[in-house]
């Protein structure tokens, strides 16, 4: 999806007056169903020696899950968050634990923090910008969730979390058509999401029939 159309609508969605909280409840339920949520860390103590995510590694985990089937798509899809969540660097690991353990008990301003200080740190680490995102969405501050988003994806293309994220996000806010564009590129990469391939058929007879 081109990364102009997410800034643009991150910039009209800024004022969260205009979302409601019963909005907000069925968002949150949504973008966790399908896994809107930063990828689960590696254990810093197995991670302090490691480098950034291979790219030649992840460039076959992301060809094997492409292939993969609705039966074998789970163990290819951890190893590929697991990939992604190298850091490089002990101490940015760290944090990314930090912030990944606030948002599992619901600390999102905390959370928050800690993520802004791994992107200070490195800031060309998509899974800050991921992490951080969720964090700003479960505080109603779904522009700049949306910002982070474009700023994870500018990081990492092949980011299907944080596409399946901007398309349910565009969804209940009665944007169909950017819904399909979004959660068909993550379909694209991972394609045997039941809960994404349901979301597709559904918003894809809502385009359809408002076309009709």
């Amino acid at each position: 999806m081109p990364l102009a159309f997410i800034a643009t609508s991150a910039m009209v969605l800024c004022d969260m007056k205009k979302i409601s909280g019963n909005l907000k409840s069925n968002l949150a339920a949504l973008l966790l169903s399908v896994g809107f949520s930063i990828p689960l860390a590696v254990p810093v103590s197995a991670q302090s020696a490691s480098p950034p995510g291979d790219p030649g590694k992840i460039a076959s985990i992301l060809e094997r899950l492409k292939e993969s089937t609705p039966q074998s798509y789970a163990v290819i899809e951890r190893e590929l968050e697991l990939e992604w969540s190298k850091s490089g660097s002990a101490s940015m690991n760290l944090l990314l634990q930090r912030g990944k353990d606030a948002l599992e008990r619901g600390e999102f301003q905390k959370a928050f923090f800690h993520f802004s200080a791994l992107i200070d740190h490195a800031p060309e680490f998509a899974e800050g910008y991921a992490g951080r995102a969720t964090a700003l969405f479960r505080m109603d501050r779904v522009g700049q969730a949306l910002a982070d988003i474009e700023e994870a994806l500018r990081r990492n293309p092949n980011h299907y979390p944080s596409m399946i994220g901007f398309g349910i996000i565009m969804a209940e806010l009665g944007n169909p058509h950017a819904a399909v564009a979004a959660l068909k590129r993550a379909a694209s990469i991972h394609p045997h999401r039941e809960d994404v391939t349901k979301a597709l058929d559904r918003l894809v007879k809502e385009v359809e029939g408002t076309a009709i």
